[in-house]
């Protein structure tokens, strides 16, 4: 079986943000507890329409940023 790692602290600390800004600029609703887990790798399964919602989000709070 093949698993997705995802790195979300590690972007985030390299972009300068916080959990607490991806959550409040995500639409959707995507709340802080959601991105504070996927920030700590605990979670098991997520929605597709919340991956999309926080990459989206990342993408616009990022692409403004220099790495």
């Amino acid at each position: 079986m093949r698993t997705v790692q995802f790195t979300l602290w590690h972007h985030l600390a390299t972009h300068d943000l916080s959990a607490y800004q991806l959550a409040q600029a995500a639409p959707g609703g995507v709340s802080e507890r959601t991105v504070y887990a996927l920030a700590r790798g605990e979670t098991s399964r997520i929605e597709l329409s919340t991956l999309e919602a926080v990459t989206r989000t990342l993408e616009e709070l990022t692409s403004a940023r220099p790495t």
